[in-house]
Parts: structure tokens; C-alpha cells; sequence
């Protein structure tokens, strides 16, 4: 259960990452974190917003410490035109393979935003039909699962290889994969909870055709494993493979490949020494760190108020 956890934290992570859309705390975030006015202007000139300058705002902003040329940069970056959002796309209807989001009906028939990740190896996607299919019966059975059905609210839906776990909380466990959905409602003893519903599918894998950029990344990264992650005061033993290309980093943990992240933006602070930084969520690589007495170095990963920290072990992959 402990491994069903980390990994839905984990995935996390990877959703937070994958859309860049600043808004005042993530500036805020930054700030409070010291990060320099260019590298903060940097960001928000590179990235969508939704950023309230209202006179009021901006009072409350230069009161906790957001400078004069930041504040410029964000009133500067809020002109900017909007994308023009088409309101036919939003409507109730199963995510496409490399879709992030996609809009459901709750149990009271109301349109809620459900992220969505195809996590099944970055090698591999599945028919369209065929996820659609998944989609539709899971969200039936989350929501008959319920006591009370019209107080269903789906919130993640994930597509992951199975975890030796899964056992436990699915009725078949000879799958090869399994749908798992993130959602609230009302229990047995009519308490509101959330929770998550899982679902065995044996999908039918279609390989993906790299890019001479990708194979490149790939094959010129540095690789890793970790058998150690720290989050807060808590250590927890999870193997895994971590590589770090110039533009990317991928994350593989018990067989689960996440989707790769972009590392494009980092900052260089030091020999062995680079942070990255998307919305509110901080990457950041420390090879010469000697705190947990590991020689390699360690990954940092902090969003939504945790910290996950990675003690590397150089491999040869």
C-alpha cells in the first residue's frame, strides 16, 4: 500500500511539472525560496499565466518582498493574449493518450477537470477506442462503489504497469496493468473521503517511434539508481533508475517509467551543482552532496509541499 502511495505522490509531481502555468503564489514561491529577480523574470516571461495585477495585488505583493522589476515583468507578461479556449472541447469525454486533462461528469452531473497520465514506459501508447473503454468502466465502478453515488468526484485517472501490490486492492492480479482512479464521495458510515479505485487491463502495447533527438538524450545521460528516498523525516527503501540528460530527466521507479520532465531551464549554481524550476515545483541536482554518506550525490524534487530526496548511485545502464 506504502508503494501504491509513493508512486500516486510521485505522479504528482510529474502532473504539477507538465503545466506550466504561473500564478502569484508560484512567484511568491520563488521568491521565498531566493531565487534572483532575472531568474524569476526568466520564468515568468517564458511561461503561460494567470497572473492578478490588480492595484490591491500588487500592493500585497510588494509588501512580502516581490520587487519593483518582477512586478513590471508580471503586469508586462498578464498582457500578453490569452489563449482563446474553445468551450466545445469542454465536455464530458475520455482523455487521449497524450492528453494531460480531460473533463467528466461528477455523480450530481456537473463537469469536473480529471488529470490524467498514460504511464505504461515511455517507449509505449494504447488505442484511443481502447482507453476510452477503460475510462468508461472505471468511472462506473468508483462510482456504484459508493454509498451514496451522486456525491462521486473524480480527480486523477492514471494507466500504470501493475505493482506486486496491486493484489491487494483489485480483483484480478493476473493483469499486466492496471487503470487507477483518484476520487471522492460518501463511504459506508457516510463520511465524505477520498480515496482510490483500481482496475486490472491487459492493453494492447503500441510501440513508439523515437526522434534522433530523443535517442540522443537518451543515450548521452548520466545514469543512476537510488534504493533510498527521504521525504521529510521519514527514509523509505524504493529502487529505482534515474537518468539526467541536458534537457531531461527520467524517473523509473519499480518498473514504472514516469514521463520524462523537462529540465531545459536549470540553473547552473555550482560544479555538480543545477536547479530547475516549473510553477512551484524545484528540481534540483547536488552531485557533490555528502550529507546521507552516499558518494554520488542526490536529486531533489520539491512540490505542493513535499520533498523528495533521491540518494543517486552512479550505474552503467
Amino acid at each position: 500500500m506504502k508503494k501504491i502511495l509513493m508512486l500516486f505522490v510521485l505522479l504528482s509531481f510529474v502532473d504539477m511539472i507538465s503545466q506550466e502555468v504561473l500564478d502569484n503564489n508560484a512567484v511568491l514561491s520563488m521568491v521565498e525560496m531566493e531565487f534572483d529577480d532575472t531568474l524569476i523574470i526568466d520564468k515568468i516571461e517564458n511561461s503561460e499565466n494567470t497572473f492578478d495585477t490588480s492595484i490591491s495585488v500588487l500592493g500585497e505583493l510588494k509588501k512580502k518582498g516581490v520587487s519593483q522589476s518582477v512586478l513590471s515583468a508580471m503586469i508586462k507578461s498578464s498582457k500578453k493574449e490569452a489563449p482563446v479556449i474553445n468551450e466545445e472541447v469542454k465536455k464530458a469525454s475520455p482523455p487521449k493518450p497524450n492528453d494531460l486533462e480531460f473533463y467528466w461528469e461528477n455523480g450530481k452531473g456537473e463537469l469536473v477537470k480529471v488529470t490524467f497520465g498514460l504511464n505504461i514506459g515511455r517507449d509505449f501508447t494504447i488505442d484511443e477506442t481502447e482507453l476510452a473503454i477503460f475510462t468508461d468502466m472505471i468511472m462506473l465502478r468508483a462510482k456504484m462503489e459508493l454509498k451514496v453515488p451522486s456525491s462521486f468526484n473524480p480527480s486523477s485517472l492514471i494507466v500504470r504497469k501493475r505493482l506486486k501490490t496491486d493484489k491487494y486492492l483489485t480483483s484480478n492480479d493476473k493483469t499486466t496493468h492496471v487503470v487507477q482512479l483518484g476520487r471522492s464521495g460518501t463511504n459506508l458510515y457516510g463520511g465524505v473521503v477520498d480515496g482510490v479505485t483500481l482496475m486490472g487491463v491487459n492493453p494492447n502495447l503500441i510501440a513508439i517511434e523515437k526522434s534522433k533527438e530523443e535517442l540522443y538524450e537518451e543515450s548521452t545521460a548520466s545514469k543512476f539508481t537510488f534504493k533510498k528516498i527521504f521525504m521529510g523525516d521519514e527514509s523509505f527503501k524504493m529502487k529505482g533508475e534515474i537518468m539526467i540528460s541536458k534537457k531531461y530527466l527520467f524517473i523509473t521507479y519499480d518498473n514504472q517509467e514516469l514521463p520524462r520532465i523537462s529540465i531545459k531551464d536549470k540553473k547552473i549554481l555550482g560544479e555538480n551543482h543545477w536547479k530547475s524550476i516549473t510553477d512551484d515545483t524545484v528540481i534540483e541536482y547536488k552531485g557533490n552532496e555528502t550529507k546521507y554518506k552516499n558518494e554520488d550525490g542526490v536529486l531533489i524534487v520539491s512540490s505542493g509541499g513535499y520533498e523528495q530526496i533521491y540518494l543517486l548511485i552512479k550505474s552503467d545502464l
